[in-house]
């Protein structure tokens, strides 16, 4: 279902990305790549709120997925969360 959600992003076909994401993480929760991947979907729906707990998860998981730090505190600047951002 991971390359299925892939495949959907590549066509702006959002909802059904996030629904193939899910399925993954009822498998294997613990797989920081699908929760970057998802933070990257919300990010496309301009839904900053999800995508920072989708990549906050991702960090929690993998320390070392960096993508994951740049685009939480990317969220966070277009949120105007100047001082969240930074940490």
């Amino acid at each position: 279902f991971l390359k299925k959600g892939l495949c959907h992003t590549f066509v702006n076909q959002w909802d059904e990305a996030l629904s193939c994401f899910d399925k993954v993480m009822l498998q294997r929760e613990q797989y920081p790549m699908v929760h970057l991947l998802r933070g990257t979907t919300f990010i496309c729906l301009r839904n900053w709120p999800e995508a920072i707990k989708s990549f906050t998860k991702s960090i929690e998981i993998g320390k070392d997925v960096c993508r994951s730090w740049v685009l939480r505190a990317r969220c966070h600047a277009a949120q105007g969360e100047d001082g969240e951002a930074v940490k």
